[in-house]
């Protein structure tokens, strides 16, 4: 069993430094190569979760077997657990969070439909100007034309009425009641 116990933490040790040392790396030159083995709606079933595991329960496997004179179920179901009860402290403390710390920059259009902005190029009563609107983290300068038909000066605030098919924000001033 102590050879079980060091294979586990020894691939898990050896994992773990090469996505330190060489993550991007392999991530970018298989690039999504592996994506087929995501199973949707199993957002723990992470490699850092799974090999942290792995490792917990090799290294546990190990010091038990050195330390406790005890039979070898017992140190195979108290390291079982231990891994478990490792696996589930990586996923709280590392992969939830960095998953909540995703963002990206990425929107589309029609997201934009009711969002405040500041028009930073003033629309003109028949024409276009421009509009700044927060989306995410960041920001997105668009094209707009007012609704009304009336020209908009800059720096007012305006809402978003509808998108057209070009791509052009139709817009109307905010007035805050």
């Amino acid at each position: 069993m102590l050879e079980l116990y060091w294979a586990c933490f020894i691939i898990g040790v050896v994992f773990a430094l090469v996505t330190i040392l060489a993550g991007d790396i392999i991530d970018n030159a298989l690039d999504g190569l592996l994506d087929f083995l995501h199973l949707d709606g199993v957002h723990t079933l992470r490699p850092l979760v799974v090999i942290g595991g792995l490792a917990g329960f090799g290294g546990t496997g190990i010091v038990l077997t050195q330390l406790l004179l005890v039979g070898q179920m017992v140190i195979l179901g108290v390291s079982l657990v231990l891994g478990i009860l490792l696996a589930a402290l990586m996923y709280v403390i590392f992969v939830r969070p960095m998953r909540n710390a995703e963002s990206t920059t990425g929107f589309s259009l029609r997201e934009l439909n009711g969002r405040l902005g500041e028009v930073i190029t003033t629309i003109p009563g028949q024409g276009c100007g421009e509009v700044l609107l927060k989306v995410g983290t960041g920001h997105t300068n668009q094209i707009a034309e007012s609704v009304t038909h009336k020209e908009i000066p800059s720096g007012t605030r305006v809402v978003v009425i509808d998108v057209g098919k070009d791509g052009t924000l139709y817009v109307s001033p905010f007035e805050e009641n």
